[in-house]
Formats: C-alpha cells, sequence, structure tokens
C-alpha cells in the first residue's frame, strides 16, 4: 500500500467492518525497502478469529476475514494501487 496510508486508517475501517469473532487485531510490521515500488510499502496485520461458545472452523475464518478485507480494500482502493 502507499506509505500515505497510516495504521490508524486501516485500523478505523476494521473497526468498522469488523465481525463478531473478530477479537483482536495489531500490527505486526511496517516493511519498506528499495525492493517495494517507491512510495510504497508492506503492512502486516495481525488477526485473531475466536468464538468463545464453539470451536471456529477455518472455512468460517477465512469467509469473515475475506470479507473484511475485501470491504477494506475497497475502501482503499485508490490508496493501495
Amino acid at each position: 500500500i502507499k506509505q500515505s496510508v497510516s495504521y490508524e486508517e486501516i485500523s478505523k475501517l476494521i473497526e468498522e467492518y469488523r465481525s463478531a469473532l473478530l477479537k483482536e487485531f495489531s500490527l505486526k510490521s511496517i516493511y519498506r525497502s528499495e525492493k517495494i515500488k517507491s512510495g510504497y510499502q508492506n503492512t502486516t496485520l495481525n488477526f485473531v478469529y475466536r468464538d468463545f461458545e464453539k470451536t471456529v472452523d477455518q472455512e468460517t475464518v477465512d469467509k469473515e476475514h475475506n470479507q473484511l478485507i475485501t470491504k477494506i480494500v475497497k475502501n482503499l482502493s485508490e490508496s493501495i494501487l
């Protein structure tokens, strides 16, 4: 994503679109390198999905996460490319 996109901006979008299963998320790293296009960075986040009532299967987590990512990418589409 572009370096102009802050973690705070991403965090606000995650909060806005989060599912009931998303219990926590955090910034793992921001990586900038000459190997990445100038003005861009790799932002890595950690997500924890959990249901205290039952075991959550991977398919459910994948579905929830993909929906979240799709909404964030749509919202940040101009800032990502």
